[in-house]
């Protein structure tokens, strides 16, 4: 998948270590619904979109996370 998930409080966070596109955040969307989902988890609201990167870092270096809220915190 490419990615992971941190707990953070309320907030989950997933880690994506690749170039971002709209198609990468989709995916990446859709992992982290269901990782959710098989938890018995669902956020609410919109997504952030999270990027931490220059314009130099390689690909694999690189830093982006998408951030939800769950529902009910």
């Amino acid at each position: 998948a490419g990615g992971h998930v941190l707990a953070e409080g309320p907030r989950f966070v997933f880690e994506s270590k690749v170039v971002v596109t709209d198609a990468v955040v989709a995916q990446r969307l859709d992992e982290l619904k269901d990782w959710l989902q098989a938890g018995g988890k669902r956020w609410s609201g919109p997504y952030t979109l999270a990027r931490y990167n220059d314009p130099f870092t390689l690909p694999w270096n690189r830093r982006n996370e998408i951030h939800v809220r769950l529902e009910n915190h």
